[in-house]
């Protein structure tokens, strides 16, 4: 009878039934193998997805400018001052300007905004192209007509705007500044010289 079953077993397996159980296990295993080699694949493409995108990135940003910015700074001969522009940032930035607004003289007009007016308290400058790592020193003013105010900075390039407010005041230890760019909401950069005036809760007067 033992027998019986296991010869019964053997034509199952043997038979018609066992290639049909034989394929299924086949399949199964093509099925996992073509699984895991799709995964693979897709890792792989993603992989150099990834490394095309950050390609594509990098050579947008080094056409434009990328998130890089600049400033101006002053630099202090005695009682002249010069224009020092400053690169911040990987890449070079092209196609620069400088609209400088004198806040002493936007007073002085009183919201009367016409092509007079802005050529009175505005002045721009074409900086061009602005290396990264560099400094670009430009024109020589007279310190002490620096505006008690200070001045607004509005900068555009390639890769769009930005602004800066720049302050100057004299001190017992000679002229010191206040730097601080922003674009639209975010502070890019601040810098304050120590010695700086401040108002009696430690703020600069922006």
């Amino acid at each position: 009878m033992k027998g019986a079953r296991m010869k019964s077993m053997l034509d199952l397996m043997v038979g018609p039934p066992g290639l049909i159980l034989l394929g299924s296990i086949l399949g199964a295993v093509g099925a996992l193998w073509a699984a895991q080699q799709q995964t693979r694949f897709e890792g792989q493409l993603r992989v150099k997805s990834e490394k095309i995108a950050e390609l594509s990135s990098e050579t947008l940003a080094a056409v434009t400018g990328g998130d890089g910015y600049c400033y101006v700074s002053i630099l202090v001969d005695g009682n002249k001052g010069r224009w020092m522009f400053i690169r911040e940032g990987k890449h070079a930035l092209y196609d620069v300007t400088a609209r400088f607004v004198d806040l002493d003289k936007l007073d002085e007009i009183e919201g009367q905004i016409s092509l007079d007016t802005l050529e009175y308290s505005n002045t721009v400058m074409n900086l061009g192209t602005l290396i990264a790592g560099h400094a670009s020193i430009k024109g020589e003013f007279e310190l002490d007509k620096f505006p008690t105010q200070g001045l607004n900075v509005f900068f555009a390039a390639r890769n769009g705007g930005f602004c800066q407010d720049l302050r100057l005041a004299r001190t017992a230890n000679g002229w010191k500044q206040a730097i601080r760019v922003m674009r639209q909401d975010e502070v890019l950069l601040e810098k304050v010289d120590d010695e700086f005036p401040r108002t009696a809760d430690g703020a600069v007067r922006w």
